[in-house]
């Protein structure tokens, strides 16, 4: 069950994503290996739920969600056109919810990392 949430908070991340990135107007491409990466773990974690739920896979794919989130907050931090900021001031200005759809994005991964380690646990 919690491998499936983990499948619907990804997918939910992944269509957030590709509205916000179709919205972006310079578009670097951190942003397209962001959508790349998120994609090829999305389709890895559908085959760890077809193929029964090897540990191996599980894992593996919980620990590519780290290059996902990392090439997410690296757009976070400077990828946009307001120069570079500081991570804390970036997740702020994010986390604030002016633009709710880049709130949503950003608390969607989280989520799906933490269901994705419940799920890799085998719990």
């Amino acid at each position: 069950m919690v491998a499936v949430l983990a499948l619907v908070a990804w997918t939910s991340s992944v269509a957030v994503g590709l509205v916000l990135l179709w919205r972006w107007r310079r578009r670097p491409r951190t942003a397209w290996l962001h959508l790349a990466t998120a994609t090829f773990g999305l389709v890895c974690w559908v085959a760890y739920l077809a193929a029964d739920r090897p540990h191996w896979l599980g894992w593996s794919v919980f620990a590519w969600l780290f290059v996902v989130n990392g090439l997410g907050d690296l757009l976070m931090v400077g990828g946009r056109p307001a120069g570079r900021r500081t991570y804390l001031a970036a997740a702020r200005d994010v986390l604030s919810g002016r633009r709710p759809l880049a709130t949503a994005h950003a608390l969607l991964a989280p989520t799906t990392l933490v269901l994705a380690f419940v799920a890799a646990l085998g719990v």
